[in-house]
């Protein structure tokens, strides 16, 4: 049951790392690309659309990176714990890594800002 938990909480992380690097290094050709950071500010041309790509891609790998590392010390800490206090432990924690997967938007959305100003057109 704690390998089955652990893996479930270690696919998030993972999938933030490849979102990341999606981000960066693919540049979408079309509004229609399957993976495409779609915002009103960040679809205003090609510059900021490659800005807020850049922005959220190294955002997400950066958390990605710390997250799978927590993720693992938090499977090992709890190894020998009761599975409810595990649970408990896992399912805190997977709101964690929500929260730091939504924290992305906001943060791709003042960098736009700040770098191409509030008005923007």
């Amino acid at each position: 049951m704690w390998f089955l938990i652990t893996t479930i909480l270690v696919i998030l992380p993972i999938m933030m790392r490849v979102m990341g690097q999606c981000f960066v290094r693919v540049r979408p050709k079309s509004k229609r690309c399957r993976i495409y950071y779609r915002t009103e500010r960040s679809m205003k041309n090609d510059t900021t659309t490659r800005f807020a790509h850049q922005v959220c891609g190294k955002f997400y790998m950066w958390a990605g990176k710390w997250s799978l590392i927590l993720t693992i010390v938090l499977g090992i800490a709890f190894y020998h714990a009761p599975i409810a206090q595990y649970e408990t432990a896992c399912g805190i924690w997977l709101m964690c890594e929500t929260i730091l997967l939504l924290c992305g938007v906001p943060l791709t959305e003042r960098a736009l800002s700040h770098r191409f100003g509030r008005d923007y057109v």
